[in-house]
C-alpha cells in the first residue's frame, strides 16, 4: 500500500505534538511494510524527522505568504519560487518569524482552506503535478483539519481516499476576531463533507470536533498517538524530586501555573531541593516570558533550581523524562490529547493534570497519573506533594503507566489501527 502524507512542518523550533505523532507514526507504518511517502508542507521536517526521508517541502511559507499578500507575485517566474523554497530560506524563516497565533494570518488560513478557489492555487497545481509523476497513491492522509482545502481537488484529480487528522485546531481558530473565527469553522465544516474520514486523537476531541463542525456520526474516527516504548529505559527516579514538563515551554500551556506551583511548595523546607525542569523548545516571546521570572525566581532562592533543556529530540526526551520525579503540563484550555503524557508513562514517570480536555480520559484508562481540579496553583501544588510525598504511590502510577504505552498507547498499536483504516477505505 502506498501512502501519501502531508504533514506542516515547524521548522524544528519547539515540540509540535503532531509532527512527532506522524513522524512517528510513519517511520512504524514503513517497519510494517507500508509504503509512505511523508510530504513537508510550509516548513522543513526537523528534528523528529531527521533522517526520515521525504518530499521537497509544498506550499512553501515564504511563496504562500507572497502570493496572499501581492497579487503579481502569483505569476512570478518558477526560478523565484524555487529560490524561496530552498531549505536555507525556510530555515531562516522559521527561526526568526515563528507564529503559533492566527493573530494577523486570518485570510491565509482563509484561502488555504477554499483550496482552488483560495490565492494559493498554484501550489496547488504544484501538488497535484508532483503527485501525478510518483506511484499512485492508495490513500492521502492530512495532519490537520486547516489542510481540509486540498481535498476536493486531490479527490478530482487523482480519484483516491484521503483521511485528515484532527488535533488542537481551535488553539489556532479560536484566537481570531469571532468574525473570522466564525468564517472559518464554517470552511472547515463543509470541506470535511469532502474528505473519506476524519482522525481524533482522543473520544473527548472527537466528541468536540463532532458538534462544532454538525458533523453526521461515522465521520470521525478515534486513533490515540502513540510512542516507541523500548527506546526508552524507566531506571529509577532522581535523587532530589523533579518537576518536568514537556511542551512549547509558554505560559499558554500552563507553564505560569507550573511556575507558582513550584514556588509554593519550595516555601515549605521538605521541598527546598525541588528542582524545576523544562524542554520542548521556545519562541523568542516564550523566552522573553522567563526572562521577567528571573527577579522572582531569585527572591525565592530558586534561580539555579529552574534548567531549560533546549535538546528536546527524542533520544534527549527520553533522557529528560528520567531525570524527573513527575510530569505535569497544566495547560489553561483543553487539549486534544497531550502525547507527553504517554511520553512520561513510557518512562515510568507519572503525570498530574487538570480536569480539562483529554487529559482525564488518557489518565483515566492508562493509570498513569492524577487529575485535579480546578486547575490553579494551589490544588496542583497540593496534588504534586500528595505524589512526591508518596514514593510508593508514584512507583505504582509509573509501572501502570508504563504497561500502557508497552500497548495500547504505542506506535505500533497505532499504526495496525492507520492500516486498518487505509484497508477498508481502500475496500470502498
Amino acid at each position: 500500500m502506498h501512502v501519501i502524507h502531508l504533514l506542516p512542518g515547524t521548522g524544528g523550533t519547539f515540540y509540535c505534538e503532531n509532527c512527532v505523532r506522524d513522524a512517528g507514526l510513519v517511520r512504524t507504518l514503513r517497519a510494517h511494510g507500508c509504503d509512505v511517502t511523508m510530504v513537508p508542507m510550509y516548513l522543513p521536517l526537523l528534528g523528529e524527522a531527521d533522517n526520515l526521508p521525504n518530499a521537497p517541502v509544498v506550499f512553501g511559507a515564504v511563496n504562500v505568504w507572497l502570493q496572499q499578500q501581492a497579487s503579481p507575485f502569483r505569476h512570478a517566474p518558477r526560478w523565484m519560487h524555487r529560490l524561496l523554497n530552498t531549505p536555507w530560506v525556510l530555515r531562516w524563516i522559521a527561526r526568526n518569524t515563528g507564529s503559533v497565533s492566527a493573530r494577523g494570518q486570518e485570510t491565509l488560513t482563509v484561502s488555504m482552506l477554499e483550496g482552488e478557489d483560495g490565492k494559493q492555487a498554484r501550489e496547488l497545481d504544484q501538488l497535484i503535478g508532483w503527485m501525478k509523476t510518483v506511484e499512485k497513491p492508495d490513500v492521502i492522509q492530512l495532519a490537520s483539519s486547516l489542510q481540509l482545502g486540498l481535498v476536493r481537488r486531490i479527490k478530482q484529480e487523482l480519484g483516491v481516499p484521503v483521511v485528515c487528522a484532527i488535533q488542537d485546531e481551535e488553539q489556532w481558530v479560536d484566537s481570531m476576531d469571532e468574525v473570522w473565527r466564525d468564517r472559518v469553522w464554517d470552511l472547515i465544516g463543509k470541506r470535511a463533507a469532502d474528505a473519506d474520514l476524519l482522525i481524533a486523537p482522543s473520544q473527548w476531541y472527537a466528541d468536540q470536533m463532532s458538534a462544532r463542525l454538525k458533523l453526521p456520526p461515522g465521520r470521525i474516527a478515534v486513533v490515540h498517538p502513540g510512542v516507541n516504548p523500548g527506546q526508552v529505559e524507566p531506571g529509577p527516579p532522581p535523587g532530589v524530586p523533579v518537576l518536568g514538563f514537556l511542551s512549547r515551554v509558554t505560559p499558554s500551556l500552563g507553564l505560569d501555573l507550573l511556575y507558582d506551583a513550584f514556588l509554593l511548595l519550595r516555601q515549605n523546607p521538605r521541598w527546598k531541593s525541588l528542582r524545576l525542569h523544562l524542554t520542548g523548545g521556545a519562541l523568542p516571546q516564550d523566552l522573553a516570558w522567563m526572562k521577567k521570572q528571573r527577579p522572582r525566581l531569585k527572591a525565592a532562592g530558586a534561580l539555579d533550581a529552574v534548567q531549560l533543556f533546549e535538546d528536546f529530540s527524542a533520544p534527549k526526551r527520553a533522557e529528560f523524562m528520567r531525570g524527573c520525579t513527575v510530569v505535569s503540563v497544566p495547560a489553561h484550555a483543553g487539549m486534544a490529547f497531550g502525547l507527553f503524557m504517554v511520553e512520561a508513562m513510557a518512562a515510568g514517570r507519572p503525570v498530574v493534570l487538570p480536569k480539562v480536555g483529554a487529559y482525564p480520559e488518557i489518565v483515566d484508562s492508562t493509570g498513569g497519573g492524577v487529575i485535579y481540579e480546578p486547575n490553579d496553583a494551589a490544588t496542583l501544588a497540593r496534588t504534586l506533594e500528595e505524589v512526591l510525598s508518596n514514593p510508593e504511590r508514584a512507583a505504582k502510577l509509573g509501572a501502570a503507566g508504563r504497561e500502557a504505552a508497552r500497548t495500547r498507547f504505542s506506535l505500533d498499536h497505532m499504526a495496525r489501527e492507520m492500516n486498518a483504516i487505509y484497508a477498508g477505505l481502500g475496500r470502498h
